[in-house]
């Protein structure tokens, strides 16, 4: 998606990966990554969905913050997982 520029979509989708490790947490004691990676891209993942609500247009830099972090949930799922 980054690579297309779907900066705005890459940030709506990534938060599906840290919204899944969050109910997994609920379960399974999963240690949290950075509470505030997951409030940014939460942030986001809202703000993709509503266009309306965010006054400028989505940077790479934004979508790759999405994805980094979202890559780093899912890291953490499968190595809690694995246990």
């Amino acid at each position: 998606m980054i690579d297309k520029g779907l900066y705005a979509a890459a940030c709506f989708h990534t938060w599906r990966a840290a919204e899944m490790a969050q109910m997994l947490k609920r379960h399974h004691s999963i240690r949290l990554w950075d509470e505030r990676e997951l409030r940014w891209l939460q942030e986001h993942y809202l703000q993709a969905r509503n266009p309306n609500a965010r006054l400028s247009e989505y940077t790479a830099e934004d979508a790759e913050r999405a994805v980094r972090i979202a890559a780093e949930v899912v890291q953490a799922v499968k190595a809690e997982m694995r246990r």
